[in-house]
């Protein structure tokens, strides 16, 4: 029987320390690498900005977190 993509959901029930079926669990891995490093590939860019931007949005946000706290005071 050939797997289909469809089989997804299946995947994560499967008892792993028994299943015996190579050749299906190779076509699952190798499924499984294509779509996280075609998440991370495209999701690559967008980390990237943030991590480059985000120091100045992270400094106005404590700033503002410490004055609403020492207001509490």
């Amino acid at each position: 029987m050939e797997p289909e993509i469809s089989d997804f959901s299946k995947f994560s029930k499967v008892n792993w320390k028994t299943y015996t079926d190579g050749e299906y669990i190779s076509q699952w891995a190798v499924l499984r690498n294509i779509v996280a490093h075609e998440y991370l590939d495209s999701r690559w860019n967008t980390i990237k900005k943030f991590i480059q931007t985000a120091e100045p949005i992270c400094v106005i946000l404590i700033q503002k977190t410490e004055s609403i706290l020492q207001a509490r005071e």
